[in-house]
C-alpha cells in the first residue's frame, strides 16, 4: 500500500508503468514491490470479500494476455468505438490540455480552492478513464439495455446479468447497491481520488440512470445522497 500512495494521492509524475511490469512488481514474490503482509488478505479464496482496486488491474492484464493487445487498444476497438465514444481515453496523452477538467482541492489553511495536476496510477484498468458525460452516457445506455446500443450488440448479455443481475439477492456484484429515498433499488458505483468525485448509477427495471463527474471532492455520504436524491427526482 505504501508503494501505491503518490499514485493514489496524485503526486507521482514520472513515466507510465506498463500494467504487466506493475502487477509482476506488486503480486511476484520476487518482485520489487512484494509485500505479502501489505498486498495480500491471506484470506481463502471464496471466503472474504474485499474490493480491490489491484484485482481489477489482473483483470485488465488477463484482457491483455488473452486478446494480444494492450487494455486501452482492447477497450476502444470493443467499447468506445462502437460505443461512439470519440472523447474517451485511458491516458492523458490523446487530449488537449484545454480540454481537461481541472482537479480542484480546498486548502483550509489558504481559505481557497487549488488547482491540482492531473493524476496518474499503473493499476489503471481500476480507474482514471478520462470521458465526457454524454459518452459515459452511452456505455450505460447500453449497460442498461442489456449490452445492445443503437441496435447492435456492444456486451454480452449474459455478462451484464453475471455483474448486474435483475435479480438483485444473488450476492456480490462489481456494482453496488443503492436504496434511493424513493425505495428504488439501483447498481450504483462511486469514484474519487485528488481533487475529482464521480457518481454513476441505474434502476435495471425502469432503465433511468444518473451520472455524476466533479472536479472536486465530495466524500460526505450524507451529502452524496442528498444531492442523488435531487438530480434523481428532477
Amino acid at each position: 500500500m505504501d508503494y501505491l500512495l503518490p499514485f493514489w494521492g496524485n503526486t507521482y509524475q514520472g513515466a507510465d508503468i506498463p500494467l504487466g511490469t506493475f502487477l509482476a512488481d506488486y503480486l511476484s514474490t520476487s518482485g520489487k514491490h512484494y509485500y505479502a503482509n501489505k498486498n495480500f488478505t491471506g484470506a481463502e479464496p471464496g471466503s472474504r470479500f474485499e474490493y480491490s482496486n489491484i484485482g481489477f488491474a489482473l483483470l485488465g492484464y488477463l484482457v491483455e494476455r488473452i486478446a494480444k493487445i494492450p487494455f486501452d487498444q482492447y477497450c476502444k476497438a470493443h467499447l468506445f468505438t462502437p460505443l461512439e465514444m470519440h472523447h474517451t481515453n485511458w491516458f492523458l496523452e490523446p487530449f488537449r490540455s484545454d480540454r481537461l477538467a481541472v482537479p480542484y482541492e480546498y486548502s483550509d489553511s489558504l481559505g481557497r480552492y487549488e488547482k491540482l495536476p492531473q493524476g496518474k496510477f499503473p493499476d489503471y484498468p481500476a480507474g482514471q478513464l478520462r470521458c465526457t458525460v454524454s459518452d459515459l452516457a452511452k456505455f450505460l445506455a447500453c449497460w442498461s439495455n442489456d449490452g445492445s446500443y443503437a441496435g447492435k450488440r456492444v456486451i454480452e448479455a449474459r455478462s451484464v446479468q453475471l455483474l448486474t443481475p435483475m435479480d438483485m439477492s444473488l450476492g456480490f456484484h462489481t456494482w453496488f447497491m443503492y436504496l434511493l429515498n424513493t425505495e428504488t433499488p439501483t447498481y450504483s458505483h462511486s469514484g474519487h481520488g485528488p481533487g475529482i468525485s464521480t457518481y454513476m448509477l441505474y434502476d435495471p427495471f425502469s432503465k433511468k440512470g444518473l451520472i455524476i463527474l466533479m472536479n472536486g471532492e465530495l466524500s460526505d455520504y450524507f451529502e452524496w445522497r442528498k444531492l442523488i436524491d435531487l438530480l434523481w427526482k428532477s
